[in-house]
């Protein structure tokens, strides 16, 4: 009696470790809702990336205006002063001592008269140009046009620096104007002091990249 054949017997299969189990992800993390695991916001196509309005902006505004009253007040003494009795007098001074004639037809008062109109009306132009440049800037500020702030820039620097040279020479004629002239000595300082701070604040990085980045 044979025996009957047995099945083969084959190597057992290996067994390979289970697939470990991550924990559920919570349904409230932040990356869950359209965010990322390091914990920024997801892109947003609508998302806003407007600067945001520097604290110096309504500084610089303010300053703008200060200067423009002090350039007003400076240009009115200005006009006064031309016709001030003190200095209708030194001008007949300085023309005597000049050497030089009257022309025909005209004597000292006409002189005087004549440059003091003549003062005045290019004071008077000299004060409108300023306020249209003021005008300018100021609504430039409001409406974020670097081109405003560029021509400030410029008008500031040029206007500072006959300013600082004119309240040099006005501190030679100060005894000459009276108290009147000692207030416009005040103003004009005043003033330079105002546009060199306008100066510092129109070349703020803040001021600069908000001004040049309009939307």
């Amino acid at each position: 009696m044979t025996n009957a054949p047995q099945d083969p017997q084959y190597p057992q299969q290996p067994q390979y470790p289970q697939q470990p189990q991550y924990p559920q992800q919570p349904q409230n993390a932040p990356y869950a809702q359209g965010g990322n695991k390091y914990g920024t916001a997801g892109y947003d196509p609508n998302q806003n990336f407007e600067m945001t309005q520097p604290p110096r902006i309504n500084r610089w505004f303010q300053v703008t205006v200060a200067s423009l009253v002090l350039f007003l007040v400076y240009s009115a003494l200005g006009v006064a002063m031309l016709f001030h009795s003190d200095y209708a007098q030194l001008f007949r001074d300085q023309f005597a001592e000049s050497g030089q004639t009257l022309p025909q037809g005209m004597n000292m008062d006409d002189m005087v008269a004549a440059s003091q109109i003549g003062g005045a009306v290019f004071l008077i132009i000299f004060a409108l140009l300023g306020l249209v440049i003021y005008a300018l800037v100021l609504l430039g500020i409001k409406k974020r046009w670097n081109w405003a702030r560029i021509l400030g820039i410029v008008v500031a620097i040029l206007t500072t620096l006959y300013f600082a040279w004119n309240l040099i020479s006005s501190l030679t004629m100060a005894s000459a104007g009276g108290m009147l002239a000692i207030v416009s000595i005040v103003v004009l300082l005043i003033l330079v002091l105002v546009n060199v701070y306008w100066l510092i604040l129109a070349f703020n990085r803040s001021i600069a990249l908000w001004m040049s980045r309009r939307a």
